[in-house]
């Protein structure tokens, strides 16, 4: 509330944002939430306090979804042993994006920002 309450003072309008998914697949190979409650703290925040609220955590788990276990390696960072000077033996990391990954996101925050929040399109580049 810090953090909302000190936007409003200054004249802002605060925007919350949920979180994205990590790259954990059941066996089943559907998206599993290792965030908790987090991300509907966060849905029930913005609705208490009149909040516009950009979905990642949904927008990511169908995109996700979609692509499958093997394809969303292309959007974390999958690193191959001798592939890359810093990673002598290579990586899995299924939190931080690649490129293609932070493309993609970007891609999500712009598609719910023309969904939710029309008004901001203004602002896009």
């Amino acid at each position: 509330m810090v953090y909302i309450n000190e936007t409003r003072k200054r004249g802002a309008n605060p925007i919350l944002v949920t979180p994205v998914h990590r790259r954990n697949f059941d066996e089943k190979g559907k998206i599993v939430n290792t965030l908790g409650d987090y991300p509907d703290a966060i849905r029930q925040l913005a609705k208490e306090e009149n909040i516009p609220l950009l979905d990642l955590h949904q927008r990511s788990e169908s995109l996700f979804n979609q692509l499958g276990p093997e394809v969303t390696k292309s959007i974390f960072v999958h690193v191959h042993p001798d592939q890359y000077v810093q990673y002598p033996d290579g990586i899995e990391d299924n939190t931080h994006f690649s490129e293609i990954g932070a493309y993609e996101i970007a891609k999500l925050v712009i598609e719910e920002i023309k969904k939710t929040h029309g008004e901001l399109v203004n602002y896009l580049r």
